[in-house]
């Protein structure tokens, strides 16, 4: 066994538990087939799903329990013990992703001396030059996984009305400056036409690319980022 496997291989036993927090009007989605790529992506892990309260239409109420759910997470988190966390990588889309970054921002404040296993963010609506970001990569054991599409239409577009012309969208353009702690992916335009998705419509490859933010894109391809290290 070569080093590069045997490091590969104590990665993939670190991680127990992964904990997944979906976007924006997801907490009452199926995601088996999230879970799916996420089970490739951690294949010695349990994967949770962690619904929170994501589904007002009003997409600003909807940022703010993001915001609500990230104190009380990062408050969750400092009353566990440091075993489990250093087992435990969060995976977030969206603003579930948001929701992550806010959590471990705060939690590595609070707790500088305890770590976290890993953490993915995957889309996230969240401004790309945040100090967050920085904070919750120094909390982990590992890097902080970023994955970003700057074609992605409902960041690009939608979340771009909330975020103010020339400050950067994480999702969309990943961090400009690189940082200790942190790995940044960028999914090429065409990558949703390699993925299927079991949501309607999504046999369509046009389809796909217009609906780009597809949090199976973005796990599909962090399984990918996996299999090849």
């Amino acid at each position: 066994m070569t080093t590069k496997q045997k490091i590969k291989m104590q990665m993939k036993d670190t991680i127990n538990t992964v904990w997944y927090f979906p976007g924006w009007m997801r907490s009452r989605s199926d995601h088996s087939d999230n879970i799916t790529s996420l089970k490739r992506a951690f294949p010695d892990a349990e994967v949770l799903v962690k619904r929170w309260e994501s589904d007002s239409l009003n997409f600003l109420s909807a940022r703010r329990n993001a915001d609500r759910v990230a104190r009380e997470l990062a408050t969750k988190l400092e009353n566990m013990d440091q075993g489990f966390l250093s087992q435990l990588a969060m995976v977030g889309h969206s603003l579930g992703g948001r929701l992550v970054i806010k959590a471990l921002s705060l939690f590595a404040q609070s707790c500088p001396n305890k770590k976290i296993g890993a953490a993915t963010v995957a889309a996230a609506a969240i401004r790309g030059n945040s100090q967050e970001i920085h904070r919750a990569a120094n909390t982990l054991k590992s890097e902080l996984t970023i994955i970003s599409n700057k074609f992605d239409p409902l960041l690009a577009l939608g979340y771009r009305s909330f975020v103010p012309i020339g400050i950067p969208i994480l999702g969309t353009t990943g961090i400009r400056e690189p940082q200790q702690g942190v790995r940044q992916y960028h999914i090429p335009t065409t990558y949703p036409l390699r993925v299927h998705a079991r949501a309607p419509l999504m046999g369509f490859a046009p389809m796909r690319l217009i609906c780009s933010h597809l949090a199976k894109f973005y796990l599909e391809f962090l399984a990918d980022i996996k299999t090849d290290n």
